[in-house]
């Protein structure tokens, strides 16, 4: 996965926002695959689209670990993330089951509203255990990186 960001203020990025950036964008470009009547968000649609990639790695039920770099000192105060998933998510099939994306599309509190212990039960069971659970790792990861 790969998020980048501009930053002139020379603090440290709010990686809640930027992750909940990539599900915006991604669960925007799903929203339009469903509203176009476009089934395809199960298979190849993951490796067409930057955003739905992003969104994909990033909730890739198969995931147990995450390693991420962050870059220090760029040019122009534009930085890079990179992360990755193991195991990667496959280009061409879906990174969650249908419940999974239903809970997604169905998500009205924004990451950044939410509490370490919100992230720990936000699937109340096994559909979004997994990813929730190394989606709070991710922001705690990414968040040590910097320090």
């Amino acid at each position: 996965m790969v998020l980048t960001y501009e930053d002139t203020s020379g603090s440290t990025p709010n990686y809640k926002n930027l992750v909940q950036t990539v599900l915006t964008k991604g669960l925007g470009v799903l929203a339009q695959q469903s509203s176009s009547g476009n089934t395809g968000w199960t298979q190849g649609f993951w490796s067409q689209n930057a955003d739905a990639a992003n969104l994909g790695y990033l909730m890739w039920s198969g995931s147990v670990s995450v390693g991420c770099a962050v870059t220090d000192g760029c040019e122009d105060n534009k930085f890079l993330i990179l992360c990755l998933f193991n195991p990667t998510a496959a280009g061409d099939v879906a990174p969650f089951d249908e419940n999974v994306y239903k809970a997604l599309v169905a998500r009205t509190t924004l990451l950044t509203q939410m509490t370490e212990s919100d992230l720990q039960a936000a699937g109340s069971g096994a559909v979004m255990g997994l990813p929730s659970l190394l989606l709070a790792g991710f922001v705690a990861a990414l968040a040590m990186v910097t320090v």
